[in-house]
């Protein structure tokens, strides 16, 4: 039912979130100054940065905005840093890798185990997989199923069975999810 929603404990991420923290400043840690000469952030990227920090001067919850923003610079930074050390296409086949491997998942739960991966209650017989809402699930799988479509189209020219079949698995998620 949708009250359990309120029961879900978010420690797990916390923790990853923790370490994930711990292993970014290890990493500023061993590499020094090197990264800091090494990387060039343009202006733009500067300004943004500055936005962000001043926002949470001007924010009805400061301390709320502040969990906020670390969390998303604990999850940007180690992509960014990929990006910078291996490159745009390195990253692209790394982030397609991981999709596909979430789609294949959130796929296999469904038909393994319903009774977690289909809502009951006020959104009895949506599909949410390994996500904790049909929302969240059907806007994931909408956008990730762009890149398996233009994979499909334009990369292989429409012969690529794999790709058409993740992109038809992202549209049975969305469609199922209930979440259009």
């Amino acid at each position: 039912a949708q009250h359990l929603l309120n029961q879900i404990s978010y420690t797990p991420q916390k923790f990853m979130q923790m370490a994930l923290l711990g292993l970014i400043a290890l990493f500023f840690f061993l590499t020094g100054k090197r990264i800091f000469v090494q990387m060039r952030i343009s202006l733009l990227a500067y300004t943004i940065i500055a936005f962000s920090l001043l926002s949470i001067l001007f924010s009805p919850n400061s301390s709320l905005a502040l969990r906020y923003l670390i969390s998303v610079s604990v999850v940007s930074i180690p992509v960014f840093l990929y990006y910078r050390y291996y490159g745009p296409e390195a990253l692209y086949n790394t982030l397609v890798t991981f999709f596909t491997a979430v789609v294949v998942l959130n796929i296999i739960y469904v038909f393994v185990f319903p009774q977690y991966a289909i809502m009951n209650g006020v959104h009895a017989g949506s599909w949410r997989g390994l996500f904790v809402h049909k929302n969240g699930a059907g806007s994931f799988f909408a956008v990730i199923s762009i890149i398996f479509f233009q994979r499909w189209w334009f990369e292989s020219k429409r012969r690529d069975i794999k790709q058409l079949s993740l992109f038809l698995c992202c549209l049975l998620m969305v469609i199922m999810s209930k979440s259009i």
